[in-house]
């Protein structure tokens, strides 16, 4: 590790959260050995989903919210669709025209997830503002980088139906995502 690295692992162990100085310590352990032929994508994978959560987390550790969470977030939100238009089965969402009438209660229901996901996309940036700049300016180019490097993380973290071939795969190293971080 270099020094902002050693930093940065012992501020989290600082927190006491060896848990997270460890995910952070063995992704950069991870992005130093050359991977043995044909394990790249979990390589990539494991290293995604270990900065992934370090990003998640960080957040909280090291900073306070700039808001409150909001509950229920999208997520649950989401989860709870099927069984909210199962109560509709005359619904059709993808009906021709400009407008398509829906019951109230559906409305209702689309009105507050579509505002919660604005206000944990706010949220989000604001918290990244809060940690990374002197001002909280989420309009800043570190929260825009920051927020580009996570959705990165989260993208290559999965794997999915289908191997990708080789070419595919970004080349993932210490040099490579510095220079994507310090873009």
């Amino acid at each position: 590790m270099d020094d902002r690295q050693k930093r940065i692992f012992e501020a989290l162990l600082e927190k006491e959260r060896a848990d997270l100085a460890n995910t952070y310590r063995s992704a950069l352990d991870l992005l130093a050995l050359v991977p043995p032929e044909g394990t790249q994508r979990t390589r990539i994978a494991f290293i995604c989903h270990s900065m992934r959560e370090v990003m998640n987390r960080v957040l909280g550790v090291m900073g306070s919210s700039a808001s409150p969470r909001i509950k229920p977030p999208t997520t649950i939100q989401v989860q709870a669709l099927p069984n909210i238009i199962a109560q509709y089965p005359d619904l059709a969402l993808d009906g021709e025209g400009e407008s398509i009438p829906v019951p109230k209660s559906v409305a209702e229901v689309f009105d507050k997830l579509i505002k919660t996901a604005i206000q944990e996309k706010r949220r989000s940036r604001d918290d990244v503002a809060a940690l990374l700049t002197d001002d909280g300016n989420s309009g800043h180019v570190v929260v825009t980088r920051w927020i580009d490097a996570r959705s990165f993380f989260v993208k290559w973290a999965h794997l999915h139906d289908t191997d990708p071939d080789l070419s595919e795969l970004p080349n993932l190293s210490w040099v490579t995502v510095r220079r994507f971080l310090h873009r």
